[in-house]
Order: C-alpha cells, then structure tokens, then sequence
C-alpha cells in the first residue's frame, strides 16, 4: 500500500480592490485574522462528513480519523501568497497513512466531493472560504 498524505486545505482571497489602499501594518493584521477564521471546526467536520459519504476503503477511514485526526496527531501550517486577484491565505493540516491504490487513484473525486464554502467577515469585509481534501502520494 502507498503512503500518502491527506491534507485539508481551507484558503480565502482578499480582494485586490481592498488591499490596494491600506498600509502594510494594516494588511499583516488582516492576513492574520483571516488565517484565525479558517481555523474552523465546523467547516472541517462538513468536509470530513462529505469524505465519509465516500465510502472509501472502511477500516482504513476508522484508522485514519480516530488515530490520526481526532487524537490531533496531525500536521498544519499556515501562510500567503499575492496573487493577481489579491492575498491568497491559506490553511493546511494533513496527516500521512498508507492507502489502498484504490483509494489513492480517487483524488479528483475525494477533491470535487468534499469541496465546501463557508463564508466569514472579518471586519466589515466578507469573504468565501473554500475548504476541501486532497490525496498525494509520499516519495
């Protein structure tokens, strides 16, 4: 069985319009409240239920949530990127398994199913938050 890394990502963009006017103080303390909101147990629950509704190889998915995410022996990490349409923030948190190749070939399925959109305000600019899970293969 290949070992691989399921990661869930959770990303935002601030608009380039918003950001285009204010101070790099003021943009640092937006990137970090954006970054405390995608933070967020419910989003993550919504994609872990779409993930199950898989029905992905059993035993592997009982191993994987109570081993490795529920007993928060995971791995995250948190940044941003500019982009043409604003400041990507980003959010990743993701735990390394073996898996059937099966399970591994599913990754375009396991990405469109368990794509979920939330939106936040944070200040008084809204934004949408889209959160999903991805499989890679470890070298």
């Amino acid at each position: 069985m290949p070992r691989v890394r399921l990661t869930w990502y959770a990303e935002s963009i601030i608009p380039y319009r918003f950001i285009k006017n204010i101070s790099d103080n003021e943009k640092e303390r937006l990137i970090k409240a954006v970054e405390r909101k995608l933070i967020d147990k419910e989003l993550a629950k919504s994609c872990i239920s779409k993930l199950r509704e898989l029905h992905l190889i059993g035993e592997w998915l009982v191993e994987l949530w109570y081993f490795e995410i529920f007993e928060d022996r995971k791995d995250d990490a948190t940044g941003y990127n500019y982009e043409k349409p604003g400041i990507n923030v980003w959010r990743a948190e993701w735990i390394t398994t073996a898996v059937p190749s099966s399970v591994l070939e599913k990754d375009v399925e396991i990405v469109s199913k368990t794509r979920t959109f939330k939106k936040i305000k944070v200040d008084n600019l809204e934004l949408r938050v889209e959160a999903y899970f991805t499989l890679s293969e470890e070298d």
